[in-house]
């Protein structure tokens, strides 16, 4: 019935399928993690993860089709 899971229990970026299910962890702020967020574009069908670095800024670090 679904197509996509979006959770983030694992705190660690990941796509990952199982049968016709994409399940998409969208990234952490969690301490000792290395910190990311993520951009989702259902028309494109493509997840972009960013990694936040010590300063503060953001740089693309995977992209991945969905």
């Amino acid at each position: 019935r679904y197509a996509y899971v979006i959770s983030g229990h694992t705190h660690r970026a990941m796509v990952r399928v199982i049968g016709d299910l994409t399940v998409i962890n969208a990234g952490t702020l969690l301490t000792g993690q290395v910190p990311c967020w993520s951009v989702l574009d259902f028309d494109k069908r493509l997840i972009q993860f960013y990694e936040i670095g010590d300063d503060g800024n953001s740089s693309a670090s995977s992209e991945w089709a969905i």
